[in-house]
């Protein structure tokens, strides 16, 4: 069991330890509000995904020079919004070129699911909705996981972690709003990505020194509404180093603290070549792009925006 929650997501460990307590998948399936079917899906992805691990030889790391240095490389993948129709060659050249400078850590920001199917935004049976399928939604962002994880995979195993977005939380919100009728049909079980640390929407992960998440509310309010304004502003309420995605748009900025430490916020929320027609025409020309960041140790680090432009010209597939 030990070695299956090796490699299992979060929600796959609960079905793990749900069976273990209660000593039948019926019996966990219950005391989890799921359905049997949905149990046994995540049971058999959580083993198969242990089985491919432990036959794949894992290569080894080709770059040294970060190795003893206490110092790692990160690189953040904002919101790709992912659905039916669009361009998605820009997040294969991205996997390329994260192949090549083989960083330590890859965050992807959430979002990566569009999920227009489950948009609430629109009337039900409005011509929005025409074509559009929650597993068309789904089949799509998982094809295009796979191959981007296969283009790195292939060269290195970094640590990889999903911070979902408030799109990928549609399922979850469809399903707390009909949970009779939607709860073992649809969930978070959809997303097939292996081996991949996954954190629910609005989880905060701090990973040397730096939060991450989908965005950040405003831990001093009562209400704790999203967290806005100037960096400045972010960095007094959050009091830490962070990253964020959720807007469209590319903003940095850093505080030094009296005993010579810095803490640094990031905001890049776009990684895609659609437009979104909600945005208007006056709402489209916002910066796209990855963020790498060297030397990251402590919440401190040296930023590098890569913009998708880039990306597209220089790690294409020939």
């Amino acid at each position: 069991m030990s070695d299956i929650k090796q490699y299992a997501t979060a929600r796959q460990c609960e079905y793990l330890d749900a069976v273990e307590e209660f000593g039948s998948q019926a019996k966990a399936a219950n005391a989890l509000g799921i359905n049997v079917r949905t149990l046994e899906r995540g049971l058999a992805a959580a083993k198969a995904q242990a089985a491919a691990v432990s036959n794949t030889v894992v290569p080894e790391r080709t770059v040294t020079h970060k190795k003893g240095r206490g110092k790692t490389e990160h690189v953040w993948i904002p919101d790709t919004q992912i659905r039916p129709g669009v361009r998605v060659d820009h997040i294969y050249a991205a996997a390329r070129y994260i192949a090549h400078r083989q960083p330590d850590v890859v965050i992807i920001g959430g979002d990566w699911y569009d999920m227009p199917s489950l948009n609430s935004y629109e009337k039900p049976g409005s011509s929005f909705f025409e074509g559009v399928s929650y597993r068309n939604d789904i089949d799509f962002g998982n094809e295009v996981m796979a191959e981007f994880l296969r283009i790195i995979r292939e060269t290195y195993y970094p640590r990889i972690v999903f911070v979902e977005g408030n799109h990928e939380y549609r399922i979850q919100r469809a399903v707390n709003d009909d949970p009779v009728r939607l709860r073992g049909v649809i969930g978070r079980e959809d997303f097939d990505i292996p081996y991949v640390e996954f954190y629910n929407f609005l989880e905060i992960v701090s990973i040397d020194g730096i939060m991450y998440s989908h965005y950040f509310v405003n831990p001093q309010s009562a209400i704790r509404g999203v967290l806005g304004g100037t960096m400045d502003n972010r960095l007094n309420k959050l009091k830490g180093s962070f990253t964020q995605g959720h807007q469209q748009t590319l903003q940095w900025g850093a505080q030094d603290l009296p005993n010579g430490n810095r803490i640094i916020g990031c905001v890049a929320g776009a990684f895609y070549q659609h437009h979104e027609a909600y945005a208007g025409p006056q709402g489209q020309n916002y910066w796209r792009g990855i963020i790498y960041k060297h030397e990251v140790e402590d919440g401190e680090y040296d930023p590098m925006p890569v913009s998708m432009d880039y990306l597209l010209e220089n790690w294409s597939d020939a």
